[in-house]
């Protein structure tokens, strides 16, 4: 399944980052800025727990992934980021 990437939209680790007392964890990353081509790179931050953007980095627009699922059986994804919000803007 492929899906549009753009800016602004919100993903979270398919594994849980670490386990804390209230249960697992999930790092949320944010497009900062979207890739130029299909198999680009794409500029995301670290989202922090109070919206401030935080380790700003370059990864491979292969990690991001509309579901959380894989598969006709609908297996749980192990790696990359899963959709969570799609409030991105149109513009590319």
């Amino acid at each position: 399944m492929t899906h549009r990437i753009k800016k602004d939209q919100e993903y979270e680790s398919c594994q849980p980052t670490y386990y804390g007392s209230t249960g697992p964890e999930y790092t949320r990353i944010r497009v900062i800025e979207p890739p130029r081509h299909e198999a680009g790179r794409v500029g995301i931050a670290t989202v922090h727990e109070d919206g401030r953007l935080l380790r700003r980095r370059i990864i491979n627009a292969r990690q991001l992934h509309a579901t959380g699922t894989v598969g006709a059986e609908q297996l749980p994804r192990r790696t990359g980021y899963r959709l969570v919000t799609d409030e991105g803007s149109s513009e590319q």
